[in-house]
């Protein structure tokens, strides 16, 4: 009996009651919006220079491969055409120091390398300076690869022609060397100070290597000319 009591009251209070509907109001917030559209524009900037540095990555590491094989393939050039010299030039100091300046020149590529395998972003910072290094290493190796083809087996037998050449091979060597010692030295500095700190544009940045940085640019504004 109660419990048919209750439900008849609980019919009539739904029935005499009337249900109120809560409704949601949209509101259109233009300054929320114009600053969402403005996360979305940076988000997407950001993205795009991100990529464009993972390239620019990418291409300095394949440069610093391309550039490790025209050495070794220079190298193997001119000692092979040596072999038509006499022992007295196969001794001969500046013959010498170009064996000396590759295998630098091959360290200081692996160093760079090596510490980009553990931070790649470190090559923007020797970008310029890796590219430069490549193509010295291309125009070296045509160089010395037309030498050879013209010459044949008496390569570097004229006494007159294997001197130029050989200066000329051992001035962009020691250019090659510059260019990469500057290189890792960039990267090791960046590395050493910190990224923020190097990527900041203000002069408050001090270069601990300055005086090996201008000797390497005047070395180079001299072996260009």
């Amino acid at each position: 009996m109660n419990c048919k009591i209750l439900s008849l009251f609980l019919f009539l209070c739904g029935y005499l009651i009337p249900c109120r509907v809560l409704a949601q109001k949209v509101v259109y917030d233009a300054k929320h919006f114009a600053i969402v559209n403005a996360n979305a524009g940076a988000r997407e900037a950001a993205e795009a220079t991100h990529q464009s540095y993972l390239k620019k990555i990418n291409d300095d590491m394949n440069s610093m491969d391309a550039n490790a094989g025209t050495l070794v393939a220079a190298q193997t050039l001119i000692f092979e055409g040596l072999n038509n010299v006499d022992g007295a030039l196969k001794n001969g100091l500046m013959v010498k120091d170009m064996t000396v300046i590759i295998k630098r020149t091959l360290s200081y590529t692996g160093k760079m390398a090596s510490l980009a395998q553990n931070d790649p972003v470190l090559l923007l910072f020797a970008g310029k300076m890796t590219n430069a290094c490549y193509e010295r290493g291309i125009a070296l190796l045509n160089d010395v690869s037309a030498f050879v083809l013209a010459n044949g087996k008496h390569i570097l037998m004229d006494y007159n022609a294997r001197d130029e050449q050989i200066l000329k091979i051992y001035q962009d060597l020691l250019l090659m060397e510059a260019l990469a010692y500057g290189g890792w030295q960039a990267m090791y500095y960046a590395k050493a100070n910190g990224l923020l700190k190097s990527l900041t544009p203000f002069p408050a940045y001090v270069n601990n290597d300055r005086l090996i940085a201008t000797d390497i640019a005047r070395k180079f504004k001299y072996l260009k000319q």
